[in-house]
């Protein structure tokens, strides 16, 4: 039973990160950027954000990756490859604004 106990809290923890980083990135226009679908018809409405789901998940890739990088160590290599994903990131943010 306590296996279930720390599901449903380790669950709750990641809503609740989760709903912290969609409010704070509404403040900065995620899900209104160039690339996002909406299309309202009377009263019909429909929204996929294209963009912000990849901006999403190239941070979330560059964080697991860098935490799974401390967890088993870091070599030169690693360093190099984190920088060049961190350019990267930095431009697709900057060419959309």
């Amino acid at each position: 039973m306590s296996s279930l106990g720390k599901m449903l809290l380790i669950m709750g923890i990641v809503l609740f990160l989760v709903g912290g980083i969609l409010i704070i990135g509404e403040r900065f226009g995620l899900g209104k950027l160039p690339g996002d679908i909406f299309i309202q018809k009377g009263n019909f409405t429909f929204f996929f954000p294209v963009v912000s789901s990849l901006i999403v998940s190239l941070l979330l890739t560059l964080i697991l990756n860098i935490l799974k990088k401390i967890r088993s160590g870091f070599y030169e290599e690693d360093i190099w490859y984190i920088l060049m994903y961190l350019c990267i990131c930095y431009l697709i943010l900057m060419s959309m604004f």
